[in-house]
């Protein structure tokens, strides 16, 4: 009736460990990718050319990483919903990754309302 091998222990979801490590990945390239643009901004006299080689190159790294934040959100909720994994890292990598992406929206509102 009872065995006598115990339970395996819940594994960590390797989705959500995924999801975690490009949320802290992306996040830092992110940061530095702004910081990165307002350094073009305040030091170009009368704002940077949106044309310019350095601009584009800002603009595309903040769509490529914008990319990446959203497929992190994708792999922690996929995280969340694989039976018997802890619940850990999916729930930090979801959470995260939303937090950046508000947090990057806001700032593009916030530069489209200034000008």
């Amino acid at each position: 009736m009872y065995s006598d091998n115990p339970p395996e222990p819940k594994k960590h979801s390797i989705l959500g460990i995924i999801s975690t490590a490009l949320a802290l990945i992306t996040g830092f390239i992110m940061l530095g990718l702004f910081i990165f643009a307002a350094y073009l901004e305040s030091s170009t006299p009368g704002g940077v050319d949106d044309k310019s080689p350095a601009a584009i190159i800002a603009g595309f790294g903040i769509v490529v990483t914008l990319f990446f934040i959203f497929l992190g959100v994708i792999l922690g909720f996929a995280g969340l919903f694989q039976a018997n994994k802890k619940r850990l890292f999916p729930v930090t990598g979801a959470f995260l990754n939303l937090l950046f992406l508000l947090g990057v929206i806001g700032v593009i509102v916030l530069g489209l309302l200034k000008g």
